[in-house]
C-alpha cells in the first residue's frame, strides 16, 4: 500500500531539499502512524493528521492512499 506524507516546518529537513517536504511510502497492509514516526526520525513531541482529520492514536492503522500531515506542537504567548 502507498501513503502520502507531508512534512511541515522544520521536520522539512528529515526528507532530501528537492522533495519539498513530501514523500510517497511503500508500506505493508497494517502499517501505523507510529512506524511512519520511527521510519523518518520524527521529534516527539509531533501531532499528525491523516486525511485531514487531526489525530491521536499513533497505533491508527493506515489505509492505501492515506495522507499522512505531521506538524510540530506551537506555543504561543506568555
Amino acid at each position: 500500500m502507498r501513503v502520502h506524507v507531508i512534512l511541515h516546518g522544520g521536520m522539512r529537513v528529515k526528507l532530501p531539499a528537492e522533495a519539498r517536504g513530501r514523500v510517497t511510502l511503500d508500506l505493508s497492509e497494517g502499517a501505523q502512524v507510529q512506524e511512519i514516526i520511527a521510519r523518518l526520525d520524527l521529534p516527539d513531541p509531533v501531532l499528525f493528521a491523516v486525511n485531514e482529520q487531526m489525530g491521536r492514536d499513533r497505533s491508527y492503522c493506515l489505509h492505501d492512499g492515506d495522507t499522512l500531515r505531521f506538524f510540530r506542537p506551537a506555543a504561543g504567548g506568555r
